[in-house]
Formats: C-alpha cells, structure tokens, sequence
C-alpha cells in the first residue's frame, strides 16, 4: 500500500513540475535563410495588400533576428483572437507569418503571442506591388474564415466568351469536373489553371487554397465545336462547408453546390 501511495505521489508532483514548467519562447523565423529568394513583407489594411521585395542579404538577416529575438510564447487559440487591421506578414523561403494585434499566425495555424513594429522593416529599401483585397496576405486560408477580407470579391462573371464556355459536369471526392466547349469554328487551347470562388452573404469571393496547388503547364488543343472534359482536384482547400461554389477557368465561371 506505501508503495502504491508512493507511486501516485511521485506521479503528481511529476505532472505538477511539467504543468509548471517555465515555457520557452518560439523562435517564429527559426533557420529561415536571408540569402536565396527576395523576402516579402505585406501590409493589408483591409481593402488593398502592399507587398515590399527586400532582396539585399543584410537587409534580410537584420529583420529575421529581430522577429527571431522576439519572446514569442505559443497560444491555444483557433487563429489570431481578434483580428485588427492594418495586418501585416512576411513570407522567407518556406516560412510565411502573419502578424496582427500582438499575435502571430504561421502556416500551420498555430498562433504566438509577441509584440512587434513592422513600420521600420517596410522602410527598408525594396520594390513594391498592390493586389486587390486580402488573398494575397499569408495564411489566408485560416485569416479567412474569420474576415472575407482576407478572400478577393468577385463580380457575377459569366460562363462564355471569346469563343470558350465552361460547363458544370459533377463533384465527387473533392473533384469538380467541368466540360470546356470551343464555340469558335477555329481550333483553340485550355489550360489546367483555376481558382475556387464561393457565395458569401451574396457576395462572390476567390478564396484561397489550404495548401499549395501545382498545375501542369500543358495546353490542351480543342477543335472548332467540339468539347473536353476537366478535373479540378479541390482536396488542396481543405474540407469545404456547404454552399455555392464556382470554378473561374480562363475568365469564364461555372457554379455547383456542396450540400
């Protein structure tokens, strides 16, 4: 029985010592390299994103010390708890933050806790470009669910034109099947290239992908007046809710429902 007691005694205060363990900062852009590619560093304020290419080796190491020396404590939270604009994010090789109101979220949607000023690394010398809406921030896919800003509204579009119309044909297995018509009476190409939009409130939106997608870049011939059948593989944007949906190929859009 001294036994049993003893045994469940050292259980506890082992468990007690892990409970409070001092936790140990995370390191967001830990082994992020600063030679390679251009680093981007995005700011969104809502409507529009800006992103800034720094591409000087110095400019890059200076900005990933000073994220990696921040005291960045992990949160058990379903995304950045309360988003406020501007957002901000950086994207190094394979690594692509998002920072908002104290709070970091990596790709993997884990989220940490730490104070930091964008504002001196955007004064970093560096090109510039502007994309509509928020699809472009990094880790869109989660930043969405909490704020259609972060997907890119979308006009009602139309389902023909310049000699190309797009058919619904069937989803199964997160696979849209579209048929690609040639109304011209010259033969013409299709790529494998889409987006996914959905109905939002009434509102049309591209929304992003969970994962990265790789299209093959072979065109596909079509004759005058005749048709071909596409599969658009959807599994890469996670488990869709039910809704309407549509697939843009080469400007042209076709809508289905998820039940």
């Amino acid at each position: 029985m001294r036994k049993l007691i003893s045994v469940l005694l050292l259980t506890v205060m082992m468990l007690f010592l892990c409970c409070c363990a001092p936790k140990q900062p995370h390191k967001l852009l830990e082994n992020a390299p600063a030679d390679g590619n251009d680093m981007a560093l995005l700011f969104f304020d809502g409507n529009e994103t800006v992103v800034k290419w720094i591409s000087q080796k110095n400019d890059k190491e200076k900005i990933i010390s000073g994220i990696n020396a921040l005291k960045a404590y992990a949160v058990d939270s379903d995304g950045i708890p309360e988003l406020k604009f501007p957002c901000f994010g950086i994207e190094v090789d394979d690594y692509s933050l998002t920072y908002s109101n104290g709070y970091w979220l990596d790709k993997n949607g884990s989220v940490y806790k730490a104070e930091y000023d964008f504002v001196p690394a955007f004064q970093t010398t560096g090109e510039t470009d502007n994309h509509r809406g928020g699809l472009r921030m990094p880790n869109a896919w989660y930043l969405g669910q909490k704020d259609v800003r972060f997907y890119r509204k979308e006009s009602e579009g139309r389902n023909e034109r310049a000699g190309l119309a797009i058919s619904f044909v069937s989803y199964q297995d997160k696979i849209a099947t579209v048929k690609m018509t040639n109304t011209a009476h010259v033969g013409g190409t299709v790529v494998e290239y889409f987006t996914l939009q959905k109905k939002i409130d009434g509102v049309w939106y591209t929304i992003p992908p969970k994962e990265p997608i790789a299209f093959h870049d072979i065109a596909y011939e079509v004759e005058g007046g005749k048709d071909i059948d596409m599969k658009c593989d959807l599994s890469p944007y996670g488990d869709l809710t039910p809704g309407m949906y549509r697939i843009e190929k080469h400007e042209i859009v076709c809508e289905f429902e998820i039940k």
